[in-house]
């Protein structure tokens, strides 16, 4: 029998919560094998197929039983990317930890929104406290503040749009000043680009600082830049550092180029949306030496802190100027006033937003802000010794040390990295991704699970030397 919602809440007692609940155990006893399927090495990484076969695969269709329920969700399985496999090696997505897992599964059910205070008090107030943890560990005072978000390409957005509008105080009414330009390094991350773009001042704003071998700013070259965007009449509204880079892992000099934006009154934004998780590791934290000048930073919580996706901030130093970015009149909202509360959604782009904190906050309570530190700590000493192995191999080189978890390297035999990455892909046994770096084809290594080791290394370096290879050119 079909239950609709129209179904008196007895009806739905007798026929649709015992079926419920069956399904959501038979699901979490799916998930734990998955888990230790993955983690045990007992199943492939990832089963790439066809676009035509996959869309046949997951045709629509209502499940006739709990039986047929079941399989379907064995097939969606079997079809994901294992990142709990240590053979996982590839995007910047981290294996997540389970009390993040938790807070999903919690949302999920309880469906509150942390944007409005009367809509998901308990987690509108643990957002504003992990917040002002994030705020504290960069080393700002209480004055700073910031927002949750939808990952690293939101939180980006929010930041640049509050850049804007500390340079042109009337944007939102009278539209860009044409002569806004931003500096940022020509090995930004994609949605830095894609942001101007949505913020109507497009690739020609663009000023690309010029990097070096190992992906960094180099720095000689920024003052010569401005000076001559100066000189053109043109206004520099934000400086973009990296830390890290995306395809490289490398960290800008935060100093200098914060110590350069000071003086030259730019607003210094610190994409950190995959390292600064760093700072909370005594070890590692000086590779942020100097993000307590930046105006605003992006740091991820999905990636090094190994949290599920998505959980992205956007922090402000300032907390005053996050109220020019966004104008709105909804009176239809608790805006913070009543109720001696407080509200987000002023300051972001989402209104029915999850609780985002409360993966981080479980996280806390569960492994400490010690937890964290190690988690950091561990894969970022384990990247230093892979990418020291890869590169003492004979047929192997990946000249630029790691600096964060990422590497980048190349298979001399080839020609064709691409290739490589493909048929590396193709076999299931080894996820990992591909970049372009000056120029040159690379194969790109993120080791964002704590349960890759040595062994997993060589094996990969074995199978891509058992690859049928075109000769060297």
């Amino acid at each position: 029998e079909i239950i609709t919602f129209a179904d008196s809440y007895q009806a739905i007692q007798i026929f649709y919560i015992g079926p419920v609940m069956n399904i959501l155990k038979t699901t979490t006893e799916k998930l734990l094998n998955y888990i230790e399927n993955s983690e045990s090495n007992k199943t492939h990484v990832t089963k790439m197929r066809p676009l035509s076969d996959m869309r046949e695969l997951f045709q629509l269709k209502q499940a006739k039983s709990e039986n047929e329920l079941s399989q379907l969700i064995d097939q969606y399985l079997e079809y994901t990317t294992h990142i709990h496999s240590p053979r996982y090696i590839g995007h910047q997505v981290a294996k997540p930890h389970p009390a993040a897992s938790a807070a999903d599964f919690i949302h999920g059910v309880i469906n509150n929104s942390a944007a409005v205070y009367d809509m998901g008090q308990a987690g509108n107030v643990i957002e504003q406290n992990v917040i002002e943890w994030m705020c504290s560990k960069l080393g700002w005072d209480n004055n700073s503040f910031g927002v949750l978000t939808a990952g690293g390409s939101a939180a980006n957005l929010t930041a640049m749009l509050t850049a804007r509008a500390a340079a042109c105080e009337n944007v939102w009414q009278e539209g860009n000043d044409p002569r806004l330009v931003a500096l940022v390094p020509d090995i930004s991350h994609y949605c830095v680009a894609r942001t101007m773009s949505i913020m109507g001042l497009g690739a020609k704003n663009i000023l690309t600082m010029p990097t070096d071998e190992k992906g960094k700013v180099i720095i000689s070259e920024v003052d010569k830049i401005i000076e001559v965007v100066k000189t053109k009449g043109l206004k520099p509204f934000v400086m973009v550092a990296n830390a890290c880079s995306t395809s490289v892992g490398s960290h800008d000099d935060l100093k200098k180029m914060g110590e350069i934006a000071k003086k030259n009154n730019i607003w210094f934004h610190v994409d950190g949306a995959h390292g600064a998780s760093a700072v909370l590791s005594e070890k590692y934290k000086h590779l942020l030496d100097g993000v307590e000048q930046a105006d605003s930073i992006v740091w991820d919580t999905h990636k090094m802190m190994g949290t599920s996706s998505l959980c992205g901030a956007a922090l402000f130093r300032d907390r005053n100027s996050m109220s020019k970015t966004f104008h709105q009149d909804a009176s239809y909202l608790n805006d913070g006033k009543a109720m001696n509360s407080f509200a987000f959604f002023p300051f972001t782009l989402e209104c029915t937003k999850p609780a985002y904190g409360l993966k981080v906050y479980l996280m806390y309570a569960m492994i400490g802000e010690s937890g964290f530190s190690d988690h950091v700590e561990g894969l970022y000493d384990k990247t230093k010794v892979f990418q020291e192995l890869i590169h003492s191999q004979q047929d192997f080189e990946a000249p630029i040390k790691a600096e964060s978890n990422i590497i980048v390297f190349k298979y001399k035999e080839s020609s064709d990295q691409k290739r490589i990455y493909d048929q590396v892909l193709a076999s299931g046994d080894y996820h990992i991704t591909f970049t372009e770096f000056k120029k040159q084809q690379w194969l790109r290594l993120t080791v964002m699970n704590p349960l890759t080791d040595i062994k997993h290394i060589e094996g990969l370096l074995d199978q891509i030397r058992a690859l049928p290879q075109k000769s060297s050119q």
